[in-house]
């Protein structure tokens, strides 16, 4: 896992909340979406998103948790 500057538990909570939201945002959106090359461009920013929020979380010492 990558080395990351140690930033106060409040900035780590943040950054994660943001990761979740976004995760989140592009879950809905590709639910919703019809068009194929669209969806799979939502696909892929959900499991970026989703990575993100799982590894802040895991370096924060937070068990991740969607929902």
């Amino acid at each position: 896992m990558k080395q990351y500057v140690k930033l106060p538990k409040i900035m780590l909570i943040l950054i994660i909340a943001w990761h979740r939201h976004e995760y989140l945002k592009y879950e809905y959106l590709e639910l919703g979406c019809l068009n194929k090359k669209i969806r799979k461009e939502l696909e892929e920013k959900k499991k970026h998103h989703y990575n993100k929020y799982v590894e802040w979380s895991l370096n924060a010492g937070i068990h991740p948790v969607i929902r």
